[in-house]
């Protein structure tokens, strides 16, 4: 689906993604990119725009197994058994890594 698209209309898709623009619909391009062309930094930051996107649509519900590791987590947090890391320090973390 997305093999021709270019890496500035990939940033240009992020772009309007990250702005919360609704301009850029994927279904009238015409062009697309392979995915395993990106970086998996690239790959990374298009699953949370997308993400981002998606969660705050209306129609959106998480599924049930959500909450339950939600709940495992806290509770493994609650046991001291792990801490909690704040999500852009965490975010930062990954893409340092790789680098």
């Amino acid at each position: 689906m997305f093999d021709d698209l270019s890496r500035d209309k990939l940033s240009d898709l992020l772009l309007s993604l990250e702005n919360n623009s609704k301009f850029i619909s994927l279904r009238d391009m015409n062009k697309s990119i392979s995915i395993d062309k990106l970086s998996t930094a690239e790959k990374i930051e298009l699953m949370e725009k997308l993400w981002s996107d998606l969660s705050a649509s209306a129609d959106y519900s998480p599924p049930a197994w959500h909450g339950e590791e939600l709940a495992r987590r806290k509770n493994a947090v609650k046991e001291g058994k792990a801490t909690y890391t704040n999500w852009e320090q965490a975010k930062k973390e990954i893409r340092d890594e790789l680098k």
